[in-house]
């Protein structure tokens, strides 16, 4: 992962901000859309987090793994991120993270936040 592919995805997701996604016409959204255009560090705590924690699983293997469901959002798991790497992290950085590795989410409607579903190991912390 780079600066440059980061660049991308952000030119992908217009209205991405720092805080996740927002209507560009409200007053904080260019601030905030700059704030997570230097937050290229964030994004890549964020890809090392996925990269250690997130796997493919086999059926016989289900019990060896949690499960974090759709009803589980940028919020949390931002949060656990953070506690996990000791830095904050912006809902937009996990989102763009998450479209690097091209893994599927859903916009909550009404909020910054996403939901998604991801097999993470026991062993993540924070989960």
């Amino acid at each position: 992962m780079s600066e440059d592919i980061f660049t991308e995805i952000l030119k992908k997701e217009p209205s991405l901000s720092y805080t996740g996604f927002e209507n560009t016409a409200d007053e904080v959204f260019e601030k905030n859309r700059q704030k997570l255009e230097e937050s290229f560090s964030e994004f890549k705590i964020c890809c090392e987090w996925i990269e250690k924690h997130q796997t493919k699983i086999r059926k016989r293997d289900l019990k060896n793994y949690n499960y974090l469901k759709y009803h589980y959002n940028s919020y949390f798991l931002t949060h656990s991120i953070e506690r996990w790497s000791g830095t904050t992290i912006s809902t937009g950085a996990f989102i763009a993270a998450l479209i690097y590795f091209d893994i599927s989410y859903k916009h909550i409607l009404g909020t910054p936040d996403i939901s998604v579903y991801l097999a993470l190991s026991k062993e993540t912390p924070y989960i």
